[in-house]
């Protein structure tokens, strides 16, 4: 699936190590078109910490009371795609320790558990927030328009095949003809 791609991955660390906070920013901002506000100006981007994995590193932010606000957003998301190193390759190691690839989603109905990028994925395939999500983009990268705008011509209907919402957009008149705005 989308969230084992390597590169997709890649993009989302570090050149060092992997990025929770990075990949857990992809589901959030990307997959469940959810705004993350930005880091406060003049923040540390670490707090001091004896942590040795990247998992023990990130979890101070998710911990500390002025960071979790927003950490706690990303980084248990992120935790789900730990397996997959700086590059994007499979792992089973970090610094000697195993890799814990639990984490959650934090969702308006509470929070959904994973325990595995696997399991990310099928959560969030059955999320509406996340179906809601790729139906506006698909209609705005088909369109070339602002995803609020195109919500009429993909259906929204929890359990819409994919391939019926770009056929849904491919028959609709708008695919066909440009309106031009003044």
């Amino acid at each position: 699936g989308l969230l084992a791609q390597g590169g997709l991955l890649a993009v989302r660390a570090t050149n060092r190590a992997s990025s929770p906070t990075r990949r857990g920013l992809l589901v959030r901002r990307d997959l469940l078109c959810q705004p993350v506000p930005p880091a406060p100006v003049g923040v540390d981007v670490f707090p001091e910490t004896d942590a040795v994995t990247t998992r023990e590193r990130h979890q101070v932010l998710v911990d500390e009371p002025f960071c979790s606000r927003c950490h706690r957003l990303l980084e248990p998301i992120g935790f789900a795609l730990e397996r997959f190193d700086a590059a994007g390759r499979v792992r089973t190691m970090d610094e000697g320790v195993a890799i814990d690839e639990s984490g959650y989603i934090q969702t308006e109905d509470g929070d959904v558990e994973v325990t595995s990028a696997e399991d990310l994925a099928e959560e969030l395939a059955g999320l509406g927030q996340a179906q809601d999500c790729f139906t506006s983009l698909v209609g705005a990268y088909s369109m070339g328009m602002d995803p609020d705008r195109t919500s009429c011509l993909v259906s929204s209907e929890a359990g819409t095949p994919i391939l019926d919402q770009f056929l849904a957009v491919a028959a609709s008149d708008h695919f066909f003809e440009r309106v031009v705005e003044p």
